[in-house]
């Protein structure tokens, strides 16, 4: 499990750099406010996601689930920061920039928000079959 944390700890740190580099406009205190608002709900939406994925896994010892579901958070949601909220501040800092305007900006989360309920949709199977391949090597 400490390998674990410490592969999510390094995939959050990049995951900071990306965001804190993607919003070249912002202040210093807008960039860390805005990492750590997109980290929690980034990490609220991998929890749920997880708790939806080992509802249906059954297995006799609890404790081993709450294990595995932990560790698909830990390594899951670093990852989904990765790929969302840097993208989102890029957004944001073009808007600011005047380089894109209202429509554009609300037509481009619009696509990221479908592109979003697609990956979710793709998740719930994913960690599920992660889940259950951990759960086999126990």
């Amino acid at each position: 499990m400490p390998i674990i944390f410490i592969i999510s700890f390094i995939i959050y740190v990049i995951a900071g750099f990306m965001i804190y580099h993607n919003m070249y406009n912002f202040d210093k205190s807008k960039k860390i406010k805005t990492i750590i608002i997109g980290f929690i709900i980034t990490l609220i939406l991998t929890i749920i996601i997880c708790c939806i994925s080992s509802n249906n896994i059954d297995i006799e010892n609890t404790q081993y689930v709450s294990i595995i579901r932990n560790t698909s958070i830990l390594l899951f949601s670093p990852i989904n920061s990765i790929i969302f909220i840097p993208y989102i501040c890029n957004l944001l800092n073009k808007y600011k920039d005047n380089r894109i305007d209202e429509q554009q900006l609300k037509k481009r989360l619009i696509i990221l928000c479908i592109i979003l309920i697609l990956i979710v949709i793709f998740e719930l199977n994913y960690i599920k079959d992660f889940q259950i391949g951990l759960l086999r090597n126990v």
